[in-house]
């Protein structure tokens, strides 16, 4: 005897080719996100020719249970391939249940063989669990102010549900029971000492204020987790500390500025300078591989001292790293010299 999802399936083959003829390339089912103990879905969603005018689509009920024909088209299937749908499985684990034409089954196919090869390559899972960390971080921020509890908890679930995906792409896996499962599923990958622990508590957080120091952590610890697995580098050629002068010397104003200020006790304006001067380090450590500076960890807005001597050892190091190098600065004692360099 039939159930209900296999008589859904049969009216909708019997609709496409007495109403769309053509026009659907296939029906494609996917039981993995049905409620246990319901009947398997007979379809999940369908694929239409492109430019295809819908009117197939439709929600029902029937007995009490919800059904939705929905369309995907090939663009969106794409996206899944490369893991930018929320749903993998609706691909990764999906059946063609109806084929227009071999043509559209060997199509489906090569997205299912291609996302295969995406899970499998390192590099690209691991810019997917940047990606992740990135939007949850995004979210975690809105529970810094947020006050009304349900909108705390949305928050909070949605930062955890995608630290939980950062995790599985670092594993090369996807959740194939989306959220539903995601605390069983993580069971069998390597994560974050706590990760699950501090997960479950966010089911249980009564305030606010709870959630987001549980969503914070949740970060720190996925954070952590992906810079220690960072894939190598490939070998880039060394970069010309030429460069590097030439942006010492056009950062060294910043230097001046930062002993000129803290030297008159200008906490605001020793602050700015003193941040922007950070980012432009950071990044010039980054591009010239050479130790992180940390120049703002010695502010102190009651003693201005401490940072103004940190830049000095800093601009010290920068100098000292230029000259290592080979790399020439373009200094004069006063103008006369500079004119008789630069006639």
């Amino acid at each position: 005897m039939q159930t209900t999802p296999q008589k859904i399936l049969d009216w909708t083959i019997q609709k496409i080719n007495r109403d769309y003829p053509g026009q659907i390339c296939l029906l494609v089912e996917n039981s993995n996100l049905r409620i246990p103990g319901y009947p398997e879905n007979g379809v999940d969603y369908f694929i239409p020719e492109d430019g295809f005018r819908d009117t197939l689509s439709r929600t029902f009920i029937i007995g009490g249970v919800g059904y939705d024909l929905y369309p995907r088209s090939w663009e969106r299937m794409e996206t899944m391939v490369n893991l930018d749908d929320y749903n993998t499985t609706c691909l990764a684990d999906a059946r063609i249940a109806w084929a227009r034409s071999d043509a559209d089954r060997e199509r489906f196919e090569d997205l299912q063989r291609r996302l295969a090869e995406n899970l499998r390559n390192g590099e690209f899972m691991y810019r997917k669990a940047l990606e992740k960390l990135d939007a949850a971080q995004q979210l975690s921020q809105k529970l810094f102010l947020e006050e009304n509890l349900g909108q705390a908890r949305l928050a909070a679930g949605y930062t955890a549900d995608y630290l939980a995906q950062a995790v599985a792409c670092l594993n090369h896996t996807f959740f194939h029971y989306s959220q539903y499962r995601q605390l069983e599923e993580l069971e069998r990958m390597e994560k974050p000492a706590g990760f699950s622990e501090t997960y479950e508590k966010i089911l249980f957080a009564k305030t606010a204020e709870e959630l987001c120091g549980l969503a914070r952590e949740l970060v720190r610890m996925v954070r952590r987790f992906l810079e220690e697995r960072r894939p190598p580098r490939p070998e880039a050629p060394a970069p010309g500390f030429q460069g590097l002068a030439d942006w010492y010397q056009e950062l060294c104003y910043t230097w001046l500025r930062i002993y000129t200020y803290a030297g008159a006790g200008d906490a605001r304006r020793t602050f700015g300078a003193a941040v922007y001067l950070q980012e432009e380090l950071n990044i010039a450590a980054e591009e010239h591989r050479f130790p992180p500076m940390d120049l703002l960890s010695c502010y102190d807005p009651e003693n201005l001292s401490g940072i103004s001597s940190r830049a000095r050892e800093l601009e010290g190091e920068v100098r000292r790293i230029i000259a290592e190098h080979g790399a020439k600065l373009a200094e004069y004692r006063d103008f006369a010299e500079f004119a008789s360099c630069n006639p």
